[in-house]
């Protein structure tokens, strides 16, 4: 009409963006920005539509790279640069988390370790606008800050989490068992499960509160009434998981997860980097003092000896467990960098040759019986 057009309205389809990822009422109607969005801004800028996004896909053994730490690490060797992860720092500014809450593992072939936090004054509102489009980017539709943070940390780390609210778990405590034959749990998707005593399932001091891996349960859902949240990580039996997770037709981001296996270590960094993301978001939020961490039998770290000229050889160790050959002065780099930490590198007195001492790195841990094959069949 020759009018001069300062703006318009949109709504989310109009950006592009699916309705599959945004709340039921973002996904009808004009979209409305957060209150503190700059006025003028390209809005693609502001939904991070002009991020690069990494498409990939990976082997069932590559369980290391679901999480951008261990992405981070992969790029960091192909572009011959040091891989990031972030750091974490918690501010235990609230009470003692002693007698607040407490946590049990009472099958402990289906569950390994499970740590738990509580964190106080919890104001459940939106996300921040940078992690909701983060999680939009990686496929996952925001929910509130408890429950995205939670999700971001498993795409950080690699290590599913889940929120409870407080208050809703009976006996404020938290128990890794098996389900009783006939026992049902109503998930967070509102579908009532029939479990079985085949199925590890967290309880409460009286009911189910979750599918173990898989999902939560409808009754201690975090909603805008929540004011304490429980955190919980834990490591979980793979192929239970996944036979849980097929007999109930129920698959998830953290299912597939744990059914390839996470990195126990990284369990306790989750704990704290969800606590700590929550109260970057959420500054009125306090942080209880100390973290209930249930570890019966801590994963040993294992340690690998080879020389370079070993590492080297066309059917030596780096061609025979990774399929490429690494020249003896990149070595050091190397190990550091992706699969292993290089703990020192020596002169063997004996064999008057250069031997590396190398420790496994727990995200690669299932290499350990190649490793230790080949060393001995070397020696």
């Amino acid at each position: 009409r020759g009018v001069a057009s300062e703006g318009m309205f949109c709504s989310v389809a109009e950006f592009g963006i699916s309705s599959d990822l945004v709340l039921p009422e973002e996904a009808q109607g004009i979209y409305i920005f957060p209150e503190n969005t700059p006025i003028g801004l390209d809005v693609k800028d502001v939904l991070g539509m002009n991020d690069t996004v990494y498409e990939f896909e990976l082997t069932a053994n590559r369980a290391d790279c679901f999480s951008m730490v261990g992405l981070s690490r992969e790029f960091g060797i192909m572009t011959n640069q040091k891989a990031l992860f972030p750091v974490i720092m918690v501010n235990e500014n609230g009470e003692s988390i002693e007698g607040k809450a407490t946590v049990e593992i009472e099958s402990d072939d289906l569950c390994t370790r499970f740590t738990a936090r509580v964190v106080t004054d919890v104001k459940v509102e939106p996300s921040p606008l940078w992690m909701q489009n983060r999680l939009r980017n990686s496929g996952i539709r925001p929910i509130n800050n408890v429950v995205d943070v939670t999700n971001y940390v498993m795409l950080e780390l690699g290590q599913p989490m889940h929120a409870y609210d407080y208050d809703h778990v009976k006996g404020h405590k938290l128990v890794a068992r098996r389900a009783k034959n006939g026992e049902v749990l109503v998930t967070l998707d509102g579908s009532e499960r029939e479990l079985n005593d085949s199925m590890l399932i967290i309880a409460d001091a009286e009911r189910p509160v979750g599918v173990a891996g898989i999902m939560g349960g409808f009754d201690s859902e975090v909603t805008n009434e929540t004011t304490t949240v429980m955190f919980e990580a834990a490591v979980f039996n793979g192929p239970s998981i996944r036979r849980t997770a097929k007999a109930l037709g129920m698959r998830s981001e953290a299912s597939g997860r744990f059914e390839r296996g996470v990195n126990h270590k990284y369990t306790a960094y989750a704990i704290d980097r969800a606590a700590q993301l929550l109260q970057q978001i959420c500054p009125s939020c306090k942080v209880d003092v100390g973290v209930i961490d249930v570890y019966k039998n801590p994963v040993e770290q294992h340690t690998v000896t080879f020389t370079a000229e070993q590492s080297t050889l066309e059917c030596g160790f780096s061609h025979y467990i990774i399929g490429i050959i690494i020249k003896a002065q990149e070595q050091h780099f190397f190990h550091a960098l992706v699969l292993f930490c290089c703990l020192k590198i020596f002169l063997n007195p004996f064999k008057d040759r250069i031997t590396n001492l190398i420790s496994v790195v727990s995200v690669r841990a299932e290499r350990c019986k190649n490793l230790y094959a080949f060393t001995l069949h070397r020696r």
